[in-house]
Formats: structure tokens, sequence, C-alpha cells
């Protein structure tokens, strides 16, 4: 609060005042009060806990009187611990300067000028002392630190970066009296066990000091450290756009199996044989394309490719029925009379 400075209208309300009290048209407990204007300063009593607001001031009992009962007030403190009298500090007033201060039933006697005395008396719940002071306590004590929820379900490959990852810039702090603020939080991102470059899932922590704001102070000494879990997802399944096909060959022509994959590992391409039900790898066959120069019978039968995606997931394709079947020739026969009748022979060459 700031005192208002306007001499010329201060001593006419003076005047004023003192005029009133002697017609007795204003009794002198209650001169003070016609000073009051927008700007003066007022006597005001304020409970604490140490230099922090008090839990459970509000509406604590305070009074002052001087010894002469010429100059008194009483109240109850508000939710921040304030009683505000009425008296406006610098007024003249009749009286002693022997006061009793009384606050939660704790009494005080001083000998004070309220013309000249400080905005504020302080009672401290703590150390049961008074003390003066121009301006009230504003601070509020540190009572904990909220939990900080897990993150999931982060995309792989996201930067390391606490805006990519979605750490909280904030956390909420509770206070006494029993408020709640939000406190920024400084996070250690170089220290995470996290590579953005790994495809596969990855789950770390993340820790963090939290900076309190302004008007919050921690006389306990609670700790600052935060931490967070983090859990970043694989990468994609690699897919197969495009699956082997069944084919119909001859034995001596040419098989062509190929697949097409995204998000496939380089060199992770492998292809299996199916037969009577059991896979068998075909050995160094390590491509999109499979092929055998010249089929025989005993190349017959189901094939797949299966590949390593760049999340480490094997993945299969789909199978395709490869069938081999002998060419099928007709001989003609050329007789003469002496000869048996012509006939057709089909046979089948391997």
């Amino acid at each position: 609060m700031i005192r208002k400075e306007n001499s010329y209208i201060y001593k006419i309300i003076s005047v004023l005042t003192a005029v009133a009290l002697l017609v007795g048209m204003v009794p002198a407990s209650r001169l003070y009060s016609l000073a009051q204007t927008d700007g003066d300063i007022y006597f005001s009593v304020q409970v604490v806990s140490g230099e922090t607001l008090a839990v459970d001031a509000e509406g604590v009992e305070c009074s002052f009187t001087n010894t002469d009962g010429t100059l008194s007030g009483s109240g109850k403190t508000n939710e921040n611990g304030i009683w505000q009298s009425e008296y406006i500090i610098g007024t003249e007033y009749e009286g002693d300067n022997d006061f009793t201060f009384t606050v939660n039933g704790n009494e005080s006697l001083q000998t004070v000028d309220m013309t000249t005395a400080k905005a504020f008396l302080r009672y401290d719940l703590e150390s049961n002392s008074f003390t003066w002071a121009d301006s009230a306590v504003t601070a509020v004590k540190l009572k904990s630190i909220a939990a900080i929820d897990d993150i999931t379900g982060v995309a792989n490959a996201t930067a390391k970066t606490a805006a990519a990852l979605g750490l909280p810039s904030t956390v909420a702090v509770e206070t006494l009296p029993s408020s709640q603020v939000n406190a920024e939080v400084v996070w250690e991102l170089e220290d995470a066990a996290y590579d953005p470059n790994v495809k596969t899932a990855q789950s770390f922590s993340v820790n963090g000091t939290v900076v309190l704001p302004d008007g919050v102070v921690n006389t306990d000494g609670i700790s600052l450290d935060v931490s967070v879990s983090v859990s970043v997802s694989a990468a994609d399944n690699a897919v197969f756009v495009k699956q082997p096909e069944s084919v119909d060959l001859k034995v001596g022509e040419s098989l062509l199996l190929s697949v097409e994959v995204s998000g496939a590992q380089s060199n992770s391409y492998e292809w299996y044989k199916t037969v009577n039900g059991k896979d068998s790898q075909l050995l160094g066959e390590n491509s999109a394309v499979l092929e055998i120069s010249s089929v025989s019978s005993d190349d017959a039968g189901e094939y797949f490719c299966k590949v390593t995606g760049e999340n480490g997931e094997a993945v299969s394709s789909e199978k395709a029925t490869v069938t081999v079947s002998k060419h099928n020739v007709s001989v003609e026969l050329e007789v003469t009379p002496d000869s048996p009748a012509e006939r057709p022979v089909t046979g089948g060459i391997t």
C-alpha cells in the first residue's frame, strides 16, 4: 500500500474531524475512520509461519487498543491471514502510545506511535512472536510435488527433445496454505538412454529438476528432483507389397518367384520350401527373387519368403505353389505292308 501524498486535503480532513470531535458528533474511538481514502495505508495484522503464509490462519481473532481506549479495533483474518483495521497510518489520535496487541489469544504490550508505525504487525505462529514490517508476507511453503504420469506410445525415431517426446514443461506443486501452482521443469535429456536411430522398442527414464516460481519457498528441504518414464514404440512391421505367385511349370523350365517388401532390413531375405508340412530354408537365397534355372520334379512344392523388419520382427509372405510336370510327346511310326499297323505311341520324358 502507498500513503496518499496530498497534504492539503489531509489538513482539511484533519481540521474537520477535530471539529467533529469537539462538538461530540464523532466518538474518539472512530476518529481514525474519517480519513479513509484510496491509497492510504491501513494498519493491519498478519498471522504468518516464519517467512510464509500460515496454514489455517483464516478467521484468527485480532485486536488492538491503547491504554485509555481512545484508539482500538478488532476483527478476524482473511484467507491470507490478514486483518485490516480501520486506522490509517499517520492519522493523529488522542490518547497514549501504550498498546496491547492480541492475536489468537496471545498478547503483546508495546509502546508504539501509530502515526509513524509500519503497516503490518506480524504474528508468527512458529515462534509466538510479534514483529513490525512494511509489507505483508506473500510467500507460500512447498508441500509436495505431483508425480508425473508415464509417457507411452511415442512414435519410433522421434527426435530426442523434450517437446518431441512429450515431456511436460511444468509440474503441479502443492503449497501451504492449501493451493496448487505450476512450476517449470528443466529436463536432463542428454543423460537419457534413448537413441532415435534404434528401430526396436525402447523404454527409458528422463530426470529433471523443478524450478519453484517466485513466492514459493522450500523451507522443509523437499527434493526438487523429478523423473518420468517414456516408452517409444518399435518401428512398423515389414509389409509385403507384392506376394510370390503360384506357377505351373514343365520339367526343364525356369522358376522365378519374387516379392516386394516395405520396411525390411537389408540382407534379411530368406526363402523356404514346404514339403509334406515341413519348412526347409533354401541356403544362399537371400534376395527378393528366387530363381531356379531348370526345374525338376523335385522342385515342386510350396515356397515362401521371410524378412526381418526394421523393428527386428520377422514376417513371412504368403505361400506360392509350384507344380512341375513332365513334357507330353507324340511319336508317329511309319509302317509298311509287312509291318504291324500304325499305332500312336504316347510317352513322357524327364
